[in-house]
């Protein structure tokens, strides 16, 4: 297969092409003529962009056109759905008429501008890079590709664009630090917690979330508690996210005020602080618990986001690497968010992404600072959200440190 990118229409004038069944040259009148004929606006629609050549036909992206084939030159690159043609050789030699095919795919979207890249093979490719995918509350351009094994009469999505989309569903725990030091500003946690979940599409199904708290643990007694079962608010009312909370500006540490009272079903607005030590190894393992204790634990197209926020170093710190490992294992993507001076950023680190770098972990120097990093917390769930991995089997190895 012979592949070229052109530029313009008038380049391809000046191509001779060697094929298998033989010498065919493509001179400069033929092909004017076939351009012509087959895209009058063959230069304002960038006609011959791209050429792929088979074995007895050839192949030309027009990734400006529209759907009617005109140009899109009114600037409103938006409405380029592009357009992919087929030709035989043979034709290219009767001067009399040539003949193309129109073999866009029929999937093909304004903004699409199919013939940007194209390829044929044992099978033709026609790619768009352009594409957006739009998910939930934000929009992503991944780009899309479809394979037609039959010269363009059908055509399919690849593979690997297959793979491509939204992630349906985010099952997401949130795991905050109930320890003594929080002290007041256990409030302006859960308000956080409260602006983050405003942003999850709970009401619908798509998303589930729930809290877990935790403080000291021992064998004999244990302050790690599930505060909101995992998909047990199915309103944005029972998670203290409706429009009647307190506004994002009012995040102000010890001296936030509220002019609205919690509703009795706010679940979030209600949980007391534990107040003791911090015992974070134990509660990454719990809040694994919590998530297989969802109905769609281990199917594919969830993820799973646990988000962790401590004000300190961890009391059971020693078991801090056993655990993380033990949530990674599990297909959980876990965040880190940092309060203050007394953190430990190896720590979190190793809580986030095994201790290799800082990738997911947040530091804020206060609590009146959470509101900041809210925007691109949410952002890096929603990448996490298109990254939907294999789930997780029974096979894999369960913690036995902490229990």
């Amino acid at each position: 297969m012979y592949k070229l990118s052109l530029f313009g229409f008038c380049i391809i004038g000046m191509l001779s092409v060697q094929v298998s069944w033989g010498f065919l040259a493509l001179d400069p009148g033929a092909l004017t003529y076939l351009t012509s004929k087959v895209s009058p606006n063959s230069s304002s629609t960038f006609y011959g962009q791209q050429i792929s050549f088979g074995t007895d036909k050839l192949v030309i992206g027009q990734p400006k056109a529209s759907g009617d084939g005109n140009s899109t030159d009114d600037g409103d690159v938006q409405r380029a759905t592009g357009r992919i043609s087929i030709c035989d050789y043979a034709s290219l030699l009767n001067t009399n008429k040539s003949s193309c095919t129109d073999v866009t795919p029929p999937q093909a979207k304004p903004g699409d501008s199919f013939g940007l890249s194209l390829s044929y093979s044992e099978y033709m490719t026609a790619c768009s890079a352009t594409r957006t995918q739009e998910c939930k509350n934000a929009n992503h351009n991944q780009g899309f590709c479809y394979r037609s094994t039959d010269s363009g009469r059908s055509w399919t999505a690849d593979p690997q664009s297959s793979l491509t989309g939204c992630s349906n569903n985010l099952d997401i725990m949130f795991v905050l630090d109930g320890s003594g030091s929080i002290g007041d500003d256990f409030v302006v946690v859960k308000n956080w917690t409260m602006d983050m979940a405003s942003f999850f599409d709970i009401e619908s199904g798509y998303d589930q979330i729930g809290v877990v708290q935790y403080s000291y643990h021992s064998k004999k007694k244990s302050q790690i508690s599930t505060e909101v079962v995992l998909g047990e608010c199915k309103t944005r009312a029972c998670f203290n996210v409706s429009v009647n909370k307190s506004k994002p500006s009012q995040f102000q540490g010890n001296n936030r005020t509220s002019d609205k009272s919690p509703k009795p079903d706010n679940k979030v607005s209600q949980i007391d602080l534990l107040g003791s030590q911090t015992f974070t190894a134990h509660a990454l393992n719990k809040t694994v618990e919590d998530f297989k204790g969802s109905w769609r634990y281990g199917k594919s197209g969830t993820s799973q986001i646990m988000i962790l926020l401590t004000d300190g170093r961890s009391t059971d710190n020693h078991l801090i690497q056993s655990s993380a490992d033990y949530v990674r294992s599990m297909g959980i993507t876990t965040f880190a968010v940092g309060v203050g001076q007394d953190i430990d950023q190896n720590e979190l680190k190793v809580i986030a992404n095994g201790g290799n770098s800082t990738s997911r972990v947040y530091n804020v120097s206060d609590f009146g600072q959470l509101q900041a990093i809210v925007t691109e917390l949410r952002g890096e769930i929603f990448k996490v959200a298109l990254e939907v991995s294999d789930p997780p089997t029974d096979s894999m190895v369960i913690n036995k440190h902490c229990v």
